[in-house]
């Protein structure tokens, strides 16, 4: 038999069946007996003490070894309990005034844990006993047998994961349902319990059931338990210090443990990427199975389905059909068949009859393939994009039925008005009625917080989305980025679209700005307004990177994390200057700049930095130096006006 210590003890050596002689069986029917009661007396006290004098001899022998740890040594005891003892420690039983404690028992709500010592005898701990069982990833044991990293890889392949594979659905849930009522436990007001998911080996498979061992840690953030430490602990560790490369081929075996935990999760509320170490678990997880999905997008598709489904007698079939369609792509038959078709048109200044006629007819077809919550990208102001497929995408009004017989009304082809704009993806290819085809950017993250979470979320978790999602990703986006997006702005204001008629960015809709291709880019359509040249300015930049949350919010104070504002602010002020953006002309320009200033806490007056940069713009240098220039001056206007923090 294999046993496998609990508590800190991944490591797992084979041994014989131990017979429990009677002084170690005496000793765990005393355990057990103190264990019932509420206190320990006098009498039981001796007792216990007694009893383990008399079997702390047979209990250490080899044939009760079950394991060695960072901080200790496992010994079965019984069927029920095993003793740790301190590694280099020899354990005395002689001092009179031998401290007896019971288990705090702070993690009895726990279903699946296993890691809490029952009693505590001076140094000694007592654990309850698993009994038979089988750690996830490679056990010690094993790593010490194998001679290369190809066997331990085919372990981990051939053995591991279909085992793990056939472990039944409630016994995941049971798991993610724990890690759920660890998140709402604290040891003291900033200290968090989380699971430590290092070691593989703190997740046992006992039967048909999976069980949670070692100790439990404390951490200042709260929600760490997610389901990136799942799949940490059960897809991407084969040992506390090694990480899987491939499934070979046993990705199939991997997607279904993958899938169960998915599933587990989205029945407990998990939260899927707290950590930052949560994104690198997740791409390694993908990357390994093969699963060609943008993980960011996947995560908000998974968010979209919670925040819509919040029954979840509704949402788990919805999420199991898009977990599916992602683990096995489908897109053959009718989206692939208005692939082949675009792809045979796109890029020609006009099409025939024909080809239109065409076009509408496989249009028709995939209708109702289309428009499903699987195939959901983002909604906007007035419209919601659907993946076609991965090359093409569709814009439809959000408030419109959209059905085969409106599709050949007002046909139009696209005529690439916006084509010098690089980072353009709101002009459609072509609109057939009110169903618009566009390029595919895949994921994208919007600016502020996205229409369809900010639906669902209470204001209070509108502003935790966006303190700690929102504000880090695009204060972290580069220069090169923000200045890209200024120059369509610039381009744009260029344009006519008759004698009085200018192209205008809507920026009231912070998400009409994306990050998606490793770039910052523009995806609503171009409104005309007249008798307003060049409006876009550096003050609508302002207003979607920090005044909005939403189109119907306004951006909530940072509080500590205000210096993520003025990074953003400081990349916006250079980009603007880069294009030439800088003139603020109206009241709401001077109201943006305004409301920018105070979220960022600066209180220089905005005609005193927007005259300064200008001037900077102006100096007769290569824009490198202007830039650096320019950030040198922003340096030293937020250190005159000092954050409250």
């Amino acid at each position: 038999m294999k046993v496998t210590l609990q508590n800190n003890y991944s490591y797992t050596y084979p041994m014989k069946k131990p017979v429990f002689q009677s002084a170690s069986g005496d000793f765990g029917k005393a355990v057990g007996d103190v264990f019932q009661k509420e206190t320990i007396s006098e009498t039981a006290r001796n007792n216990l003490i007694e009893k383990l004098r008399l079997a702390i001899k047979e209990i250490i022998k080899p044939k009760n070894f079950m394991g060695r740890g960072f901080n200790g040594t496992v010994y079965q005891i019984d069927k029920n309990f095993a003793m740790k003892i301190n590694n280099y420690a020899k354990p005395s039983l002689e001092t009179s005034d031998l401290v007896i404690k019971k288990g705090k028992n702070i993690f009895k709500n726990l279903k699946t844990y296993y890691g809490e010592e029952v009693l505590q005898i001076g140094d000694l701990k007592i654990l309850r006993n698993l009994g038979k069982h089988t750690p996830a990833g490679v056990p010690p044991e094993k790593l010490k047998d194998l001679k290369s990293l190809e066997e331990i890889y085919k372990y981990y392949q051939k053995e591991y994961l279909p085992l793990f594979a056939k472990v039944p659905q409630k016994s995941y849930d049971a798991v993610a349902e724990d890690f759920a009522r660890l998140n709402k436990m604290k040891y003291s007001a900033c200290e968090y319990c989380t699971f430590d998911s290092k070691n593989p080996g703190n997740i046992l498979l006992a039967g048909d059931e999976l069980k949670l061992t070692d100790e439990i840690n404390s951490i200042n953030m709260s929600e760490t338990n997610s389901v990136g430490k799942l799949m940490e602990l059960m897809l991407y560790k084969i040992s506390s210090l090694d990480s899987i490369r491939s499934y070979g081929d046993n990705t199939e075996e991997a997607k279904q443990i993958l899938r169960k935990i998915l599933i587990a999760s989205e029945k407990a509320n998990l939260p899927y990427d707290t950590r930052e170490r949560d994104r690198v678990v997740w791409d390694g997880v993908f990357k390994n199975a093969e699963i060609n999905e943008d993980v960011d997008d996947f995560i908000q598709n998974l968010e979209i389905i919670r925040g819509r489904n919040p029954r979840l007698s509704k949402r788990i079939p919805e999420v199991e059909k898009y977990v599916d369609s992602v683990f096995c792509p489908s897109f053959k038959g009718r989206s692939r068949e208005l692939e082949k078709v675009l792809d045979n048109v796109v890029g020609k200044p006009e099409i025939s009859e024909k080809e239109k006629n065409l076009i509408i007819e496989k249009i028709k077809n995939v209708l109702q393939d289309i428009l499903i919550p699987s195939r959901f990208i983002e909604e906007g102001t007035h419209n919601a994009v659907y993946k076609i497929t991965t090359k093409y995408a569709a814009r439809v009004p959000v408030n419109t039925q959209i059905t085969p017989s409106t599709l050949g009304e007002g046909f139009e082809w696209g005529k690439g008005i916006f084509s010098r704009m690089r980072n353009y993806y709101g002009e459609p290819i072509l609109q057939a009625g009110k169903f618009q085809i566009l390029h595919n950017i895949g994921f994208q993250m919007p600016a502020g917080i996205p229409e369809h979470l900010s639906k669902t979320m209470s204001e209070h978790q509108q502003k935790k989305y966006y303190i700690e999602k929102y504000l880090p990703k695009f204060a972290s986006i580069s220069q090169y980025n923000y200045n890209q997006i200024a120059r369509d702005l610039a381009i744009l204001n260029e344009m006519r679209f008759g004698p009085r008629s200018f192209g205008l960015f809507d920026s009231l809709n912070p998400n009409n700005i994306v990050y998606g291709k490793k770039s910052l880019l523009l995806v609503d359509e171009i409104e005309t307004l007249c008798d307003k040249p060049y409006a876009n300015t550096t003050a609508k930049l302002l207003e979607v990177f920090i005044n909005r949350a939403t189109k119907d919010r306004e951006a909530p104070d940072a509080g500590e994390k205000v210096k993520l504002v003025r990074k953003i602010f400081k990349k916006t002020l250079i980009a603007g200057m880069y294009a030439d953006l800088l003139h603020a002309d109206s009241k709401e320009d001077c109201r943006n700049w305004e409301i920018a200033l105070r979220k960022c806490q600066i209180k220089t007056p905005l005609f005193e930095i927007i005259n300064k940069m200008e001037q900077i713009g102006g100096m007769p240098f290569d824009m490198d130096e202007k830039i650096t220039i320019a950030r040198r001056y922003i340096d030293t206007l937020f250190s005159v006006n000092p954050t409250n923090i």
